[in-house]
This record gives structure tokens, sequence and C-alpha cells, in this order.
């Protein structure tokens, strides 16, 4: 505890302890406080992650879940309570939910889980641009090689993830970044966008390599 030695009060915390919540006192959380991303101290809630609770509004701080989550709207007036996290497009600690949300708040950026897809980010052109794989009809399935092949569906009509045009072989930062059927893969400073692969077919006259017996698909290299 880095706050007051006699623990009094809720104490103060930044935005890096979202994910790791020791900077508050005993009994209350670090977490995004009010609608103009200011981040403080409040007292522990009663919920546990993936509960529904009510979103904070103007003026109130308590959104009723539990240290190292945060109440996410999911429509005008409930939530769900979803746990913060720090590396983005990494699994999170409940199963099935994947580092992706970002939030502009005071003195940075928190990142927060969302449940991953059930979708197939093997994009054949040949199929029809309506090939979603179990995304909806403006969407299309994204992998993400963080840990093992995280998917999500992105919407064309997203202002918050915007689908990238990079092709095969053109530096990225993250999957996003590269047109649909791709993934960014290989070290931070020298990630290009990669073409999955299902056979030999798929890559003219490179290889379909699969980086591991258990891969789904491989990547054109």
């Amino acid at each position: 505890n880095v706050n007051n030695v006699n623990n009094s009060g809720p104490g103060e915390c930044t935005v890096i302890d979202l994910p790791r919540q020791m900077e508050c006192n005993p009994g209350y959380k670090c977490t995004i406080m009010e609608v103009d991303g200011s981040i403080g101290c409040v007292n522990n809630g009663p919920l546990s992650i993936g509960d529904v609770c009510v979103p904070i509004s103007p003026g109130v701080t308590q959104d009723g879940c539990p240290a190292l989550s945060v109440c996410v709207p999911k429509d005008s007036e409930l939530g769900i309570c979803q746990a913060y996290c720090e590396a983005l497009y990494y699994p999170c600690p409940r199963e099935g939910e994947i580092c992706y949300t970002e939030v502009d708040v005071d003195g940075g950026t928190a990142k927060i889980c969302e449940p991953a897809d059930e979708c197939d980010p093997y994009w054949n052109p040949s199929l029809g641009a309506d090939a979603r794989y179990g995304c909806a009809a403006d969407e299309f399935c994204y992998g993400f090689m963080a840990g093992e092949m995280q998917r999500k569906c992105v919407s064309e009509n997203d202002s918050t993830k915007v689908i990238g045009d990079k092709l095969k072989g053109e530096p990225c930062s993250e999957s996003l970044d590269c047109a649909p059927g791709h993934v960014c893969f290989g070290s931070p400073t020298e990630a290009v966008c990669s073409y999955l692969c299902n056979t030999q077919e798929d890559c003219g006259i490179d290889y379909c390599t699969r980086l591991s017996p258990d891969d789904e698909y491989g990547l054109c290299m």
C-alpha cells in the first residue's frame, strides 16, 4: 500500500493501477470514477465480474463492480462488470475474453476485457464478400496472434476499431492494420501482415506454414 500509514479514507491511484489494484487503501478499488474519465479510489462493489450492473453517470462514482473491474454499458441503462487488463489483444483471466476495449481517461488509456467471438478469421475472397464466418453482415472476423489466436468480430462502422487495408508483407502494429484474412505477425519492430492459409494453394510461391501442429490455419511465409 502506497497511501497514508493509517489507511484512513480511500487513498489515491493512477491509470496504471487499474489492472493491478495496489494503490488504494483496503476496502477500496481503483477505477474510472466519473464520465469525464477521472481515476480514483472508491468502495469495492458487491457484484462479480460478468454480473449486470448500472454504469456510472454524471455525479455517480459507484457502479457496484468489484476490484479490477468496471461497469461497461451494454444498453441505455445497464451494463456488465468487465475486468481491466494490461496488454491489448491478449487473453483475459476470465476464460473466453480478450483485452480489447480502450478508453481515454485522465492520465492515459484504460484497457478493458470483452468477450471474444467464435468466428473464423480465414477469409477466402473467392467465396464472396458476404462470407463473414460467424460475424454480422457489416463485420469481419479478425484474429490476434497474442497468446493463442484470439478472435473478434469487427464492424466496418466501428469508430473505435478501424479495419485496415494493408496486404501481405506490409508493416503493421496490430492485425486491424491489415485487410481481412490477414494477421499481424512478427517482432514488435518487424511485424508484417501475413495471409492466413488453409492449404498450399492459398500462398502461391510461399509456404503455408503452421506455427504449431495444433494451429487451425497457417501463415503464408
